[in-house]
């Protein structure tokens, strides 16, 4: 199979010059693998020379001599043109030995080229064939056909018109209008964060995913800056704005406005956005366990109104550093607690809720103002609550909590 191929192109009247010389592939050009190669279609008559590869490593080329011929193909679904190699009737030599293999597109093959509608992409093939022959030159058969290279293929008058400085242009606002919408969505993330405290735990995802963005519009920014200036060997497939298709044919590099758009809406199109606290903001544990076996009791803890968790018998309930402020409450509410005999009963089991705080790091004693612990809850009716308040505030003003400061712990005795 071969994998690698290189093409110039040669002037008409280039066949006058070398007469009875013979034709060879410049070796300076750069070798194209299955695929790479863009071809531009002139309007007018033109020369295609490609040189075929065996080894692209080794530089060793194909030797396209004997009896096989070789067509360059043009497909649509609805029709195909077939040019074959082109004979150079004694006016010259092609280096076929050493891999040339020369056609000749003409203006009617041009205009039957340029005027296909093709359903995806713009694809053009080399094909052979061997052909077995008597010996006055009679084909006697032919052999099924094998393709031996494909590439892309786009008009040239389209390519001179939007240059690539256009380009890179209309990839850069297009840049800047995803990344202003991106900077507008995190906003209105942050809004609804700030309302529900139960969700702000969320957040750091989001800033992570924006700071990805940002580095691949910085990575994305350096490679255009490449182009710029430099001359650029491809064919533009589509001018169309919603549509920018080009073929980098030096560097082997190919992207569309289409798929920088989409790489960009991906990145936001996460079902949510997790976040953790700020190191130095002051948050605290939280720890509940329900060490008795009566059916239905559970403790559910709240900060503020928003529910942080249910622990029931062999279910315990741990959060880390849950973020908070001076002045947060805490809830800790017992249910279930008709279901524990009073005392006196006959089977008497006296229990208590209980709430207890222990500083750490930062923490200090008076860190949490605890209501009512302990609390007698033996068959007590509806809900039983025990509340802790965050207390950081200075004497002189200000807060001087850091950190994590310790555990809230709530259990029954």
């Amino acid at each position: 199979m071969i994998l690698e191929v290189s093409i110039q192109e040669l002037e008409n009247n280039y066949y006058f010059k070398k007469m009875a010389e013979l034709i060879t592939g410049d070796t300076t050009k750069g070798i194209k693998s299955i695929g790479e190669l863009a071809l531009r279609i002139s309007k007018f008559d033109s020369y295609r020379l490609f040189t075929l590869y065996e080894n692209v490593r080794e530089r060793k080329v194909m030797d396209v001599s004997g009896n096989h011929k070789y067509y360059l193909v043009f497909k649509s679904p609805k029709k195909e043109i077939r040019i074959p190699e082109y004979e150079p009737n004694g006016f010259f030599e092609v280096d076929k030995a050493n891999g040339c293999i020369l056609f000749k597109i003409t203006k009617k093959n041009a205009e039957d080229i340029l005027g296909m509608k093709t359903a995806g992409e713009k694809i053009f093939h080399i094909i052979r064939v061997f052909e077995e022959r008597d010996a006055f030159g009679k084909v006697l058969s032919v052999t099924d056909e094998v393709e031996v290279y494909n590439g892309k293929w786009g008009d040239d008058y389209a390519f001179s018109t939007f240059t690539t400085e256009n380009k890179v242009d209309l990839l850069t606002k297009s840049l800047a209008v995803q990344m202003d919408k991106n900077a507008t969505q995190l906003n209105e993330y942050k809004d609804l964060l700030e309302k529900y405290n139960g969700e702000v735990e969320k957040s750091s995802d989001l800033e992570k995913e924006l700071e990805a963005l940002r580095a691949e519009r910085d990575s994305l920014q350096t490679l255009l800056n490449e182009y710029t200036g430099n001359t650029y060997d491809g064919t533009l497939l589509s001018t169309d704005t919603k549509y920018v298709a080009f073929e980098n044919t030096l560097d082997n590099v190919s992207f569309t406005e289409e798929q920088l758009s989409a790489a960009l809406t991906e990145a936001l199109a996460k079902d949510g956005f997790e976040t953790g606290n700020d190191i130095d903001e002051p948050n605290v544990n939280l720890e509940v366990k329900v060490n008795t076996n009566i059916s239905g009791l559970k403790i559910t803890v709240y900060k503020g109104n928003v529910s942080h968790g249910v622990a029931t018998y062999g279910k315990g309930l741990i959060l880390k550093n849950v973020a908070t402020d001076h002045g947060d409450e805490f809830k800790f509410v017992c249910e279930g607690c008709s279901g524990i005999p009073i005392s006196g009963s006959p089977t008497q089991i006296t229990k208590t809720f209980k709430l207890e705080y222990s500083h750490d790091n930062s923490g200090f004693d008076g860190a949490f103002k605890i209501e009512s612990s302990p609390v007698y809850i033996n068959n007590k009716s509806g809900k039983v609550t025990i509340k802790a308040t965050a207390n950081y505030e200075r004497s002189g003003g200000g807060t001087y909590a850091v950190g994590n400061i310790g555990t809230l712990k709530c259990y029954i005795q």
